[in-house]
């Protein structure tokens, strides 16, 4: 017997200034564009790449997202994968650990695209071209350093942001893709355009 769960409500304002900041989290992936659009083999099939991806991630997100809140109700975690863990039809701990596995694999394997335009900024400042002349491979093993720096912050801000996850999320979104997704288009519409 399926059944939703109980205190299901759509619409909370406590909640809502959380909901905006993550929302316009989605906005971080922005800054990948531009760079993969340079890297790509056929920059034309970009809009059409990135609208079935986008549409896609958006559908997946929200039936699992309205699936756990219709399962779980009120007792749903900030970290969804949690609520999977009280058992039930869709729970269960093996559940939980597939899903934080499957997790930790997309991470791991996106984790060189995310920071793939911060690298392309940072590089060039720390590292003028012609400051090695002769040997090639110092210039690379500063190259790995300045990465494994920018990848040891990031493992910084998580494991300082863990415990409040929806929270840093939201602060991240407010801070960082705000400005990325509504300020600096318009600034950049005017400089040009003027």
């Amino acid at each position: 017997h399926f059944a939703a769960a109980p205190g299901i409500v759509l619409f909370e304002t406590r909640g809502a200034l959380v909901y905006l900041g993550t929302a316009t989290f989605a906005f971080e992936g922005i800054g990948v564009l531009l760079p993969l659009e340079r890297s790509m083999a056929d920059p034309g099939k970009l809009d059409r790449v990135v609208c079935w991806t986008m549409s896609s991630a958006c559908l997946l997100q929200v039936i699992f997202a309205g699936t756990a809140y219709f399962v779980y109700g009120a007792a749903t975690t900030s970290i969804v994968t949690i609520s999977l863990g009280r058992g039930g039809m869709l729970g269960g701990m093996v559940a939980v650990e597939l899903v934080q596995l499957a997790w930790v694999l997309e991470v791991l394997l996106t984790l060189p695209l995310q920071l793939f335009p911060a690298v392309h900024i940072l590089e060039p400042l720390l590292l003028p071209r012609n400051l090695f002349r002769r040997r090639r491979s110092g210039l690379k093993w500063r190259k790995n350093i300045v990465r494994c720096g920018l990848l040891f912050l990031c493992m910084l801000v998580a494991t300082v942001g863990y415990s409040s996850v929806d929270n840093l999320v939201a602060l991240i979104g407010a801070l960082g893709c705000v400005p990325l997704a509504l300020v600096f288009p318009p600034l950049f519409h005017r400089a040009l355009v003027s």
